[in-house]
């Protein structure tokens, strides 16, 4: 699948109105952004150069950028969100501590469910955008939920895309196929358990992305399509991809086949300057998933900050090489 990511990663109403929009500008410009990438998909489409498979691979995908990405300076590698999204906002003050965890109290878990709700209703009002405009909507293949550094958001948008595919589905309207891709700088999630204590492990992430036990903050909330890997370098994936493969087997033992891998990688410590060494060496890491059907229903792979045009085509031609039509990488 080639995929055509919107930029749209920071929009939200907070943003523009930061930038001093109104909200009907808000509305009018993230709405615009879906449909210049549809121009450009048709003027491809139209163009004549491309096969009729290469024009079916052409899809859009809404790229929507964690809570994090609306706060200055950024917070989509840390985490660290004000109330009543997160304990504490950023400081630099040295003495007074930075941290993205609640305390391990009724009332800390008090506020981490009061957190869930209100980010909830910041990616829900986001979706609401574009899922209200039928010709917008239409438009768009995938959602794409990317760089999402906290479990507790990850519920939040199940809980938001659940909500929204409840009033899809009151008009006779279908909830597009949706991925979270979740952030590992240093090869560990940035999420602290408690204030000052471990990291959050790839199966506690995992578990927050596909557990459908019906039990607490999961009950009627859907599950992602796929799961992704982001921001990260090529030392750490090979390890992640086999936490992530084994914790996603045993939620999805019901299942005859487990949801899909998103990967997208920052080489921030580049091996090679041109892009086909990153390619071959990420593609090394990542065919296996590919190859065996029986755990992953597909495979997105691409790149994140810093990976350029070199990296993508000769990613590109490595999957083309080592993918058959007749596989399961859509």
């Amino acid at each position: 699948m080639d995929a055509s990511l919107v930029c749209r990663y920071q929009c939200a109403f907070e943003t523009f109105a930061a930038a001093g929009h109104s909200r009907e500008d808000a509305v009018r410009i993230m709405r615009k952004s879906v449909k210049l990438a549809h121009e450009a998909r048709r003027r491809f489409w139209e163009g004549g150069q491309a096969a009729d498979r290469e024009k079916r691979a052409v899809k859009i995908a809404l790229s929507m950028g964690p809570f994090g990405a609306t706060l200055s300076p950024a917070q989509e590698f840390d985490g660290l969100y004000p109330p009543p999204y997160g304990p504490k906002g950023y400081t630099t003050d040295s003495e007074d501590r930075n941290m993205n965890a609640f305390p391990d109290t009724v009332e800390g878990q008090r506020l981490a469910a009061e957190s869930i709700e209100k980010l909830a209703e910041f990616h829900f009002g986001r979706l609401q955008v574009f899922a209200d405009d039928a010709e917008t909507w239409e438009m768009i293949d995938l959602v794409a939920f990317e760089t999402v550094p906290l479990s507790r958001e990850i519920k939040a948008i199940r809980r938001a895309v659940g909500k929204l595919q409840r009033e899809l589905a009151g008009r006779g309207t279908e909830t597009k196929r949706w991925w979270v891709s979740t952030v590992w700088p240093d090869g560990r999630c940035p999420e602290e358990r408690r204030p000052g204590g471990d990291r959050v492990s790839p199966r506690e992430v995992v578990h927050a992305l596909l557990d459908e036990d019906g039990a607490g903050t999961f009950q009627g909330t859907p599950r992602p399509w796929g799961i992704g890997i982001n921001c990260t370098s090529l030392d750490h994936l090979a390890p992640l991809l086999i936490e992530f493969t084994n914790a996603t087997c045993s939620f999805s033992s019901s299942a005859s086949q487990a949801d899909g891998l998103a990967c997208g990688l920052s080489e921030w410590r580049r091996y090679v300057r041109v892009g086909d060494g990153w390619a071959l060496r990420y593609w090394e890491f990542v065919k296996t998933a590919v190859e065996d059907g029986s755990v992953w229903s597909g495979v997105v792979v691409g790149g994140c900050c810093r990976t350029g045009p070199a990296e993508i085509e000769a990613l590109a031609d490595r999957v083309r090489d080592k993918v058959s039509t007749s596989s399961d990488l859509k």
